[in-house]
């Protein structure tokens, strides 16, 4: 009887352990896109911003100041990977809106993914 018990307090803790063990997975999986932010939302919100500074500027000595941040901002969003929901959404809403990223289906293939 004893030994009935032991084996089943071994079985109980190892159910235990790998329920543990698999709920600590899932976790793991499911944090980091939440723990890390993608910076792609970031990066098109400065791009917006800068892009209706372009638009509304007095001078083309002042848009001319704007367009290497601008530049390095579309590549910094169209070449980094998306690592959560709303990087992917950063990246369409970049591709839709700015007219110098081509839009044919390889290029969207190839900056989507």
């Amino acid at each position: 009887m004893a030994n009935a018990y032991l084996r089943h307090e071994s079985a109980r803790r190892n159910t235990l352990s790998r329920r543990t063990a698999l709920t600590g997975a899932l976790l793991a999986a499911v944090m980091p896109s939440e723990a890390v932010a993608d910076p792609h939302p970031a990066w098109l919100e400065e791009w917006r911003t800068l892009d209706q500074r372009f638009t509304d500027a007095n001078s083309d000595e002042e848009a001319r100041t704007l367009v290497p941040r601008l530049n390095q901002l579309i590549e910094l969003i169209v070449d980094t990977p998306a690592t959560t929901p709303e990087g992917m959404i950063a990246k369409i809403q970049a591709i839709r809106e700015d007219t110098r990223v081509s839009t044919s289906v390889a290029s969207l293939h190839a900056v989507l993914f």
